[in-house]
């Protein structure tokens, strides 16, 4: 039993620094890059929930800010984020700052950072144990946390977004106590952007590709669709390592440029990644202006 539990651990271990995206990144282009952090004037708050359909103890939840001040070129940025997924529980806290370069005409240079505390814990009290053993009840029960740090850099070209990122640089300790090492976590991530008016359209197709130092990568190819200034239509087409491919769909509502509601529904789309099965995801986005 003892060795069942360490197993279990060491498994989770693996996917402890995998911070969990939400798949309507696109509208909250922070949390894949810290250079996206208040580079428009005004402040955002959000708000992302992820629910499975199939499982009770899988859900997932964003609560973000972020704000630009100008008087110094600069962005900051608050994340608080909570996954649970079985017996383990995620949590991230994240502080972010860029500066911002206002170079000729509509060209900008942002650099930014994202300082993170991670922190998983691990509760197996649901699972079918002897409760007399005094090594598994002392395993029920236990935690790690650490520190990890997040660089990227944008250059605006006037609607032409192109980032580059670097991830979890601090992960690279293997797994304490097994013969399996962690997988290193940390990763590059590239993403460009163009957007495209049309008298009352706003038209923004994207790509994002992430590749770990594991070999493993992902490409999304996304589009974003404004209509009237308060329709909100969006896609997404995930292609993996494996050669598998998962499209999302999420629809919104723009109320005045101040407040958006997005929801997506997952077909199994999430099965690859965190074993959660069909989803819904909802995102609550609040803008204010500033003078």
């Amino acid at each position: 039993m003892k060795r069942l539990i360490l197993l279990l651990v060491c498994i989770s271990h693996l996917a402890f620094a995998q911070d969990e995206d939400f798949d309507q990144y696109i509208y909250n282009l922070k949390t894949i890059n810290p250079a996206f952090t208040g580079i428009v004037n005004e402040q955002n708050f959000d708000f992302q929930w992820l629910s499975s359909f199939d499982r009770d103890d899988a859900k997932t939840m964003l609560i973000g800010y972020s704000n630009k001040i100008d008087k110094i070129n600069s962005g900051v940025g608050l994340i608080f984020a909570s996954s649970k997924n079985s017996f383990v529980t995620n949590t991230k806290t994240s502080l972010l700052y860029n500066y911002q370069f206002k170079l000729n005409g509509k060209n900008k240079l942002s650099v930014g950072t994202e300082l993170k505390h991670l922190r998983q814990s691990f509760d197996f009290s649901d699972l079918e144990f002897n409760p007399q053993d005094p090594v598994i009840i002392e395993s029920m029960y236990s935690s790690t946390s650490n520190i990890d740090l997040h660089l990227g850099v944008l250059y605006q070209i006037k609607d032409l977004y192109v980032s580059l990122g670097s991830d979890n640089l601090l992960q690279t300790h293997p797994a304490s106590g097994s013969g399996l090492e962690k997988q290193n976590t940390r990763t590059i991530s590239v993403f460009v952007m163009n957007e495209f008016r049309f008298n009352r359209i706003k038209f923004a197709p994207s790509l994002l590709y992430r590749v770990n130092f594991e070999n493993s990568w992902m490409l999304d190819i996304n589009a974003t669709l404004e209509i009237n200034k308060w329709v909100l239509l969006g896609s997404i087409l995930r292609i993996d390592d494996e050669g598998q491919a998962f499209p999302v769909i999420n629809v919104g509502l723009n109320v005045k440029d101040k407040v958006q509601i997005i929801s997506s529904i997952y077909n199994g789309y999430r099965t690859q990644q965190t074993n959660i099965g069909n989803a819904i995801e909802l995102m609550l986005k609040a803008k204010i202006k500033n003078e």
